[in-house]
């Protein structure tokens, strides 16, 4: 590849994500003061981050969000999707 192709053919990745595990008998609700939230650049001190970074990759932070198990968590509901999730496999 000569270097204009080279440049548009570089691979762009964005990272993030919530993790939470929820325990439908425990009585205490989970409230968004539960959540350990990283944003931006300190993501990439993951070490996926970091393997992506050496291997050239154009890594986007966005956010990422967790918490410990714990009951339900506390808010709004959001309404649910019709015919399942989004890009749920609905393969036969």
């Amino acid at each position: 590849m000569r270097g204009r192709e080279r440049a548009m053919a570089r691979v762009r990745v964005a990272i993030g994500g919530i993790n939470h595990e929820t325990n439908t008998f425990n009585t205490v609700r989970t409230g968004l003061d539960a959540f350990r939230v990283t944003r931006g650049s300190g993501l990439l001190a993951d070490e996926a981050a970091r393997s992506l970074l050496a291997d050239g990759v154009d890594v986007v932070p966005t956010i990422y969000a967790e918490a410990l198990p714990s009951g339900r968590p506390w808010g709004r509901r959001l309404p649910p999707h019709e015919g399942g999730a989004p890009g749920a496999n609905r393969g036969g």
